[in-house]
């Protein structure tokens, strides 16, 4: 699954476990709600201002959007427990198992492809063109 998809569900599963609609995500991020739309879709990609923008607008890090990127591709364990405003009884999407306290892998691992993903994610620039 390309990057940009894989960051577009993580912040929509975010956005889900505030209760937000997309309109009040979009003007708080001050962006359209088209665009976020498609950033959540995968058929656009925002750069990482556009994206610190959303992830200030939800009170998040990169740790909850790495961990929220972890749940929706199925993981059940993460290397940082997400913050508490995205914790609620709603059952993740797509069958993912939410993190347990115990279930916790090696810290340093996680570090290590949370930076990895993130420098793909600038060489590639958030879009579907190969890395220079």
């Amino acid at each position: 699954m390309p990057l940009s998809k894989e960051v577009g569900e993580a912040v929509k599963w975010l956005r889900t476990r505030r209760r937000w609609p997309q309109k009040r995500l979009a003007s708080q991020a001050e962006v359209t709600k088209s665009m976020l739309s498609s950033y959540e879709t995968g058929r656009q990609s925002p750069n990482l201002d556009t994206l610190e923008k959303i992830l200030r607008a939800l009170d998040a890090d990169f740790c909850d959007l790495y961990c929220a990127m972890e749940i929706a591709r199925g993981r059940p364990g993460t290397a940082h427990p997400l913050s508490p405003h995205f914790k609620d009884d709603a059952p993740p999407k797509r069958g993912a198992v939410e993190a347990a306290p115990h279930a916790v892998p090696d810290f340093e691992h996680g570090l290590s492809q949370l930076l990895a993903g993130l420098e793909a994610l600038v060489r590639v620039g958030f879009g579907d063109r190969k890395p220079r």
